[in-house]
């Protein structure tokens, strides 16, 4: 703001002093209001904050239930040498599994050369494994052990190709990156390329063999120890070979653990809700406090709707369901209004009826979730209310430039009014000055 600082300089009254005073004067009620308005504002946008937080938690847990389906899980007893993983198309069974023979790669060693660096002259290597063959030109000049097997494992056959050293010399490994049989190796030389780096002379120091295993009796074979197409929806990756007595029982069940624990954390949040809701809407009588939103009208509705959430029924499309609420599945509420799960009862009624229990909580979760995201989601109810509680935040901050610009004029104007009642005083003062001393001088020659 601009100022006079010599404003009363000339009357001697703090004018300066009065001005200020008066220009707080006239803004502190207008002050207090915005300020009071602005504080209600961030408190509400920040308990709504909060109560949203709660709500999307408890939404996505009910949405953790839609279209449930219990899963399958595995229990392995006896030698742990089989990993099982279930996909689609799995189904519940009982399987002994026996494994005999775990599939193997070939390894192939070359005779021992002198000088890994020295040349072997060139032409070309044919390189097989199975039904599948490479060509590899080495005729660019003459070519040693280390470049061959460097030519092999960039060729893109299915071998792989390492140097390695014996005692006084080094020999050329390969190894099939193919296990069983089918991946046998077969390798020419030709065109003046030492003959040592053909199949035929080289020692096998490692069998191709194809995994043998049996399930239920029934005796298999398979290329890999990963065995995938056997029975739909279920991998066998074999590990080691059994004991001369023994299998391993592998049971396919359904994992009634998994689906509880969905329904616990619904619970979870569920709970979480209500002491959220409890804290933002509380009023304690003794000390008169009272939560950011105490009788918000959002807080109220959402008490409402988890009021009924459990004990409502529950609509199913299958026949004959013998549940029709969530108490039905162990859902219990005590005096306060938390929710717990009756461990037993929930078992109890999986075991009864599995199918049942996933309809109920199919039809629950989506109803849940859609009660929820109706407050919480992007074009939800408190999402509604936080815009129009922003928009008066914005207006609280214009509000606050107008007003700052209105005591600027008011300060003008009166800076300009006591700077003319300065000016008069001055005056005033300056003629009694000169009055009183003209009447002195009269008295004097009176005298």
């Amino acid at each position: 703001m601009t100022g006079i600082s010599s404003l009363g300089i000339g009357s001697g009254i703090d004018l300066e002093g009065l001005v200020s005073a008066l220009v707080r004067g006239q803004r502190a009620p207008n002050d207090l209001q915005l300020s009071r308005r602005e504080s209600r504002a961030k408190l509400e946008l920040s308990a709504l904050g909060t109560l949203r937080s709660a709500v999307s938690a408890l939404a996505t847990a009910g949405a953790a239930l839609e279209n449930t389906q219990t899963p399958l899980r595995t229990r392995m007893t006896g030698p742990e040498n089989v990993a099982v993983t279930l996909g689609p198309g799995a189904e519940r069974a009982t399987y002994q599994l026996r494994v005999n023979e775990l599939a193997s790669a070939q390894s192939l060693a070359t005779e021992l050369f002198a000088d890994a660096d020295a040349p072997l002259a060139n032409g070309a290597l044919s390189v097989s494994v199975g039904d599948e063959s490479v060509e590899i030109d080495l005729s660019a000049g003459d070519v040693s052990l280390r470049d061959v097997r460097d030519a092999i494992n960039a060729s893109g056959a299915q071998v792989q190709a390492a140097v390695v050293r014996d005692g006084e010399g080094y020999r050329l490994l390969l190894t099939s990156t193919r296990s069983g049989q089918a991946g046998e190796m077969t390798l020419s030389a030709a065109g003046g390329l030492d003959a040592r780096l053909g199949s035929a002379q080289m020692t096998q120091t490692a069998a191709a063999n194809d995994a043998s295993f049996s399930i239920n009796g029934l005796t298999l074979s398979s290329a890999s120890n990963s065995i995938e197409d056997v029975i739909p929806g279920v991998t066998f990756r074999l590990t080691a070979v059994s004991p001369d007595t023994g299998s391993t029982r592998i049971e396919i069940q359904p994992d009634g653990d998994a689906v509880r624990g969905r329904v616990e954390t619904m619970i979870k949040a569920y709970n979480a809700l209500i002491d959220e809701t409890r804290k933002l809407g509380r009023f304690n009588a003794e000390t008169q406090e009272a939560g950011p939103l105490l009788g918000n009208s959002i807080l109220r509705s959402v008490q409402s709707r988890l009021g009924s959430a459990l004990s409502g029924a529950v609509n199913t499309d299958l026949a004959d369901n013998p549940f029709g609420s969530m108490f039905d599945l162990g859902v219990r509420t005590d005096a306060t209004g938390k929710a717990r799960l009756d461990t037993a009862a929930f078992n109890e009624a999986m075991a009864g009826n599995e199918q049942g229990v996933e309809a109920v909580l199919s039809a629950f979760g989506e109803s849940l979730s859609t009660t929820m995201r109706a407050f919480s989601s992007s074009d939800g109810i408190i999402n509604g209310r936080t815009t129009a509680l922003n928009a008066t935040m914005r207006r609280v901050s214009q509000q606050r430039e107008n007003l700052d610009r209105r005591m600027e004029q008011i300060e003008t104007r009166l800076r300009a009014q006591f700077t003319a009642l300065d000016s008069l005083v001055t005056q005033t003062q300056n003629t009694s000055a000169y009055l009183t001393q003209q009447l002195a001088g009269l008295s004097s020659l009176r005298l």
